[in-house]
Order: structure tokens, then sequence, then C-alpha cells
């Protein structure tokens, strides 16, 4: 792999020191948790505030995998 000239790669993280494993299982995880929360957030209106907060933080998380995964996978000649 290379790096595409004008994406910098983010700084680092707690998460460099995770596997790539183990971040490709976290990126899972927080897409798939983030995926249910948009449709509990449609279906109940009554939680909506708490489901916000609660999706904003599993993308977050699934964010800062892939950040991660970018500075693990890409070789920067």
């Amino acid at each position: 792999m290379w790096r595409k000239k004008g994406i910098p790669i983010p700084e680092e993280s707690r998460y460099d020191r995770m596997s790539p494993e183990s971040l490709y299982l976290m990126l899972e995880s927080g897409l798939g948790t983030a995926t249910h929360l948009v449709d509990t957030y449609r279906a109940i209106p009554a939680e909506q505030d708490v489901t916000l907060g609660n999706l904003q933080v599993e993308l977050e998380v699934a964010l800062a995998a892939v950040k991660a995964l970018r500075r693990k996978l890409v070789v920067v000649p």
C-alpha cells in the first residue's frame, strides 16, 4: 500500500498498541452497534437524546480504529 497525496495520517492514539485484528473487530463492532442505534433512534422517539449520544460514541470508536489501522497498514515512503 502507499499513502495517497493530500490525506494526512492522524496522530498516534492508545489504539496504536492494539493488533490489526483487534482493530478490525472494534471497527466492525462499532459500525454494527451504530447501525442498531440508528434503527432505535428512528423507532423510539422518547429515547432519542440518549440514543444520539451513544451513536456518537460508537462512531468515534469506529473512527479511532480506522485511524489506527491507517497508521499501522499504510506505508509512508
